[in-house]
């Protein structure tokens, strides 16, 4: 494989990190816009799915204390919820980005009364 295709794969894999860079978020290519969409297309699931993944979630960090956990979830989920955009593509952004703003809302506001 040439150094430079795995650079760019590992770029792309990269960006699910969902780092910001000088305050600026999002991917820089479209590969890893369509990826990380992918990757955050959860967020803007129906509240249904969205609460079993939060549960699943929370299940993962069981062996942190509900405090500490609820947060660090928060400054995780307040991460995606200040960006202009949650999503990169047009399409994810369409179909998704409201009911991720509402997840997220709903979300924040119950680990705040934690």
């Amino acid at each position: 494989m040439a150094e430079a295709f795995a650079n760019q794969v590992a770029g792309v894999i990269l960006a699910t990190k969902h780092v910001a860079t000088n305050h600026v978020y999002g991917p820089d290519s479209p590969e890893a816009g369509l990826l990380v969409d992918l990757d955050l297309s959860i967020l803007g699931q129906p509240e249904a799915v969205f609460n079993r993944y939060e549960n699943e979630i929370r299940r993962e960090y069981a062996w942190v204390a509900d405090g500490e956990f609820a947060r660090g979830r928060s400054r995780v989920l307040e991460g995606f919820a200040i960006r202009p955009s949650i999503y990169s593509t047009p399409f994810f952004r369409a179909k998704y980005e409201s009911a991720a703003r509402a997840n997220l809302a709903r979300s924040i506001i119950r680990l705040s009364s934690r």
